[in-house]
């Protein structure tokens, strides 16, 4: 375990960390190039962290809690088995990589909070915020267990991707549809604002 623990703030470079934690006062700035890779557990904090141009890969071959965290670029490698974290918002900023894990998705969120242009892959959300100030779109087929909430703009005027959602759909921001079907599918009554 690596454990970054001064009350002044410190640099976390790229690296490939087995367990990463912080702990103590001090602010934290993620390297802006390379990969901080995590083959175990990521522990971040209550730190308040830097995260512009950050990559965190959890590329563990055995099975990897993601946490309630603000990613800039999250992805996963290897072949362990992934889940996100339960009862929170897991936010990514740039790029989300899912790779080829199984993943556990159950009571959390996932929010695509970048202020550049974001593409959304093909994924089994639970529930999921398009948020931020840029143009989101699709790069896949998703599905949403739960709930889909737009606050800014979702633009898949450029695909046939369909969107599945189980639950509700709440759009507060600018939608922008083309060929692609957006699906209702819930067993229970479903609120499409």
């Amino acid at each position: 375990t690596i454990n970054f623990n001064g009350s002044v703030a410190q640099t976390i470079p790229s690296f490939n960390y087995n367990h990463l934690t912080s702990s103590s006062t001090g602010t934290r700035v993620l390297s802006t190039s390379g990969t901080i890779g995590v083959a175990g557990v990521f522990t971040p904090s209550i730190n308040v962290y830097t995260i512009t141009g950050s990559t965190i890969n959890f590329n563990g071959a055995v099975a990897q809690s993601i946490p309630t965290f603000n990613y800039y670029n999250l992805s996963s490698s290897s072949t362990g088995t992934r889940t996100l974290v339960s009862g929170g918002t897991i936010g990514v900023a740039a790029v989300f990589l899912p790779g080829t894990n199984a993943y556990t998705v159950t009571n959390n969120t996932l929010m695509f909070n970048g202020t550049i242009a974001q593409a959304i892959p093909a994924f089994t959300y639970n529930n999921m915020i398009v948020a931020g100030s840029s143009t989101k779109s699709l790069s896949g087929n998703i599905i949403v267990n739960n709930d889909i909430t737009i606050t800014s703009n979702l633009d898949v005027s450029g695909s046939n991707f369909s969107i599945t959602v189980k639950r509700n759909w709440v759009n507060n921001g600018t939608f922008n549809a083309q060929n692609g079907a957006v699906v209702f599918i819930g067993a229970v009554a479903q609120t499409l604002s």
